[in-house]
């Protein structure tokens, strides 16, 4: 261990805190009893167009499922439900009133003659040639496509060819056959039975992620066939309105979550300037680096203040500063911040996005999952808030059901049985969720709520920063549950829970990590001998 460069680090950790980052929640009503309206539903179209709609033994996933989820979570006036159409059939379909929204669409995909509102840009992706890698073959291979074979998918819009998605004019004037199946298009050209293959640049990268071996066999063009600037298409004069579906893509890009349900898929947000440097070239990333030889740990986190917060495009928080220290600290592991959601982390899981989680518990929703959990070592708490008024004690906050709540989207709490199904936290508990901390607690201040639950460090940390606020809060002795905290770990995945906690004891004994502690206001639990 380089004990200097450790205490640079921790100098710079300690120095630092992160300033706040917030999005206003709803309105709420005063009191209990009355049923929330019934929501609209919206029938959301979508086809076989991976990795945004896959269909497997029968199941649609992928992420326009993942977004719809997203939507639903983020606001309560509507339910976006999923309705499978396909590509040659979509127009039809939504001409006859089957769907009303598409997802990951452009107008130019034969939507010019029907009426439809079009979104701001939200995702980018794009196309490219993929060739069998074979020697003295080199990039001018993709520059002229007559003469060779090429494979298409059934329904697609090709610039090459005109945007003419017929299957006997492709066949006719280009020598491209459709199918159905982008890997089996990737195979067939590893096997010669095609030249080319024009395939969706996140699908292949999956593919070569799954299938490290086809990488030195595979040439992948840097010639861009088309780039996907994707929109939402929605029918002219229905809601939601083009106004609150643009409203929701910014909410959701405000908190972060957009951005890292594209990332997860190898998309990228349409303001990312860095996914096409050049405009014309794409690149396919395979396989991430490790540093100096260490094996690389991928930490999942999710916005969850003071451990994860995501503020200004950056992820910051005890989590990300935990894992500087512990790369500085040992030479084994490199421990990778890997962002996720409260919503999604599950999912991620089982996809393999990441392996190890800090601060979590196996009650929030792990236990039928495959991880092993560390010794608990640090405790925090939930506790309640509400405007302080002239009379107004302790005794608020022991009854609940007539008043009106603000949590956190994705969390789990006790009192509400640990659900996080937002339609039936509005029902039965009258309690509304978003996605900050500090919007809650001025939403109470405010009187848009009568109670607001917050993290205890959270709190903690605000009314430092706002010191004019601590007498117009009265906080509770009350706590709605006590965070003892633990890693999670994949089962049979090294480093394991012991070796993790090894790590943090080391740290502890050395004086380093209950400086960081201090720095978040969280309180070590003492390892039993």
């Amino acid at each position: 261990m380089n004990r200097i460069r450790l205490l640079v680090i921790l100098g710079l950790i300690l120095t630092t805190m992160p300033a706040s980052s917030a999005d206003s929640p709803p309105e709420l009503k005063r009191g209990g009893g009355s049923e929330p309206p019934a929501q609209i539903v919206v029938k959301v179209g979508g086809y076989d167009f991976p990795p945004y709609v896959q269909e497997k033994d029968g199941k649609f996933n992928g992420l326009t499922l993942d977004l719809i989820e997203m939507l639903n979570a983020f606001q309560s006036k509507y339910r976006f439900e999923f309705l499978p159409t396909s590509s040659m059939r979509r127009y039809e379909d939504f001409n006859n009133g089957t769907y009303d929204v598409i997802l990951f669409e452009s107008v130019d995909w034969g939507w010019q003659e029907i009426p439809v509102d079009v979104s701001r840009k939200f995702a980018s992706d794009c196309e490219v040639f993929v060739a069998k890698a074979l020697p003295k073959r080199t990039q001018k291979y993709f520059d002229v496509l007559k003469g060779k074979s090429l494979l298409v998918y059934l329904g697609y819009h090709y610039p090459f060819a005109a945007y003419d998605a017929d299957p006997k004019r492709l066949l006719a004037k280009f020598n491209a056959r459709t199918t159905i199946s982008h890997e089996a298009n990737i195979r067939s050209v590893l096997a010669g039975r095609a030249d080319l293959a024009v395939v969706t640049r996140s699908f292949l990268a999956k593919f070569l992620r799954d299938h490290p071996a086809e990488i030195p066999r595979l040439m992948v063009s840097q010639r861009v066939e088309q780039t996907y600037h994707h929109t939402m298409l929605v029918r002219k004069n229905i809601e939601p309105s083009m106004g609150e579906l643009n409203g929701l893509i910014d909410r959701m890009e405000d908190a972060g979550y957009l951005s890292i349900l594209l990332g997860k898929y190898g998309i990228c947000a349409a303001a990312d300037s860095s996914c096409y440097p050049s405009g014309r070239q794409s690149s396919v990333t395979t396989a991430s680096n490790q540093p100096n030889g260490k094996q690389v740990v991928k930490v999942g986190g999710y916005h969850f203040p003071p451990y994860v917060e995501h503020i200004r495009g950056k992820f910051v928080g005890l989590t990300t500063d935990l894992l500087e220290l512990m790369n500085a600290f040992q030479s084994a592991y490199h421990f990778e911040f890997v962002p996720t959601t409260p919503l999604t982390r599950y999912k991620d899981f089982a996809d393999n996005t990441f392996d190890v989680m800090f601060f979590e518990r196996k009650e929030w929703g792990w236990d039928a999952m495959p991880v092993n959990c560390s010794r608990e070592f640090l405790r925090d708490a939930e506790v309640y808030i509400t405007r302080a008024a002239p009379g107004k004690g302790q005794d608020y906050f022991q009854d609940l059901n007539d008043k009106s709540k603000l949590g956190y989207l994705g969390y789990h709490y006790p009192f509400a049985e640990f659900t996080t199904d937002t339609d039936l936290l509005l029902k039965l508990y009258n309690m509304r969720v978003t996605t900050s901390h500090e919007e809650n607690i001025r939403a109470v201040l405010d009187g848009r709520a009568d109670i607001a639950i917050v993290t205890r460090s959270f709190v903690i940390r605000y009314l430092r920063d706002h010191p004019a606020h601590i007498p117009r809060l009265l906080i509770s002795d009350r706590i709605e549950q006590e965070y003892r905290h633990t890693v999670l770990t994949r089962k049979g995945f090294s480093p394991s829970p012991k070796e993790i906690t090894a790590i943090l004891s080391e740290l502890e004994k050395h004086g380093y990590s209950s400086l960081l502690w201090g720095k978040y206001d969280v309180t070590v639990i003492p390892e039993s001998r």
